[in-house]
């Protein structure tokens, strides 16, 4: 073989090696600016999560507060029950007499 067609072919081969090798770059670099999307949108949603974890939670203050409150409110119902009792109660033994 001439000398001309062995660099010939060399050449042709590495041409091809190297358009090779930069479509893979360039589908890593694709893949790599996918990735950074779904990154950045998955950190978008996560801090509207955040966002609303934050406005709705209910501290232990405000937790406690309302317990206490509907305690109170429970003591009241069971103090009108039985007023309600006495009376039924007072009104039967009336009846009786």
């Amino acid at each position: 073989m001439d000398k001309t067609v062995i660099l010939f072919v060399i050449g042709t081969v590495i041409t091809l090696l190297s358009s090779i090798f930069w479509f893979w770059v360039n589908t890593l670099v694709k893949n790599q600016t996918l990735a950074r999307q779904k990154i950045d949108e998955i950190e978008t949603k996560l801090h509207e999560f955040q966002q609303e974890v934050y406005q709705s939670y209910q501290s232990k203050t405000d937790s406690h507060r309302d317990i206490e409150r509907i305690e109170s409110l429970c003591n009241e119902i069971k103090k009108e029950l039985r007023s309600v009792s006495n009376k039924l109660d007072n009104k039967a033994d009336k009846n009786r007499s």
